[in-house]
């Protein structure tokens, strides 16, 4: 965990005795692109619908 947080992918805080984390949706969205650019040729549907799916998401939010 402590690898994905220090990548960005998750965040992490204390409470009490014990280490919460939870996904940075920013951070998992930002790998996404940069995987379907360099792995899926910039073409989402050939790495799946859960790629595409949020990679129109973040569009969106983009605008």
């Amino acid at each position: 965990m402590k690898e994905l947080d220090r990548a960005g992918l998750v965040r992490s805080w204390r409470d009490g005795r014990f280490v919460r984390y939870s996904v940075d949706i920013e951070g998992m969205l930002q790998l996404l692109s940069f995987l379907t650019e360099e792995c899926c040729q910039r073409r989402p549907e050939l790495c799946g619908a859960g790629v595409a799916a949020a990679l129109r998401r973040q569009k969106v939010t983009d605008q």
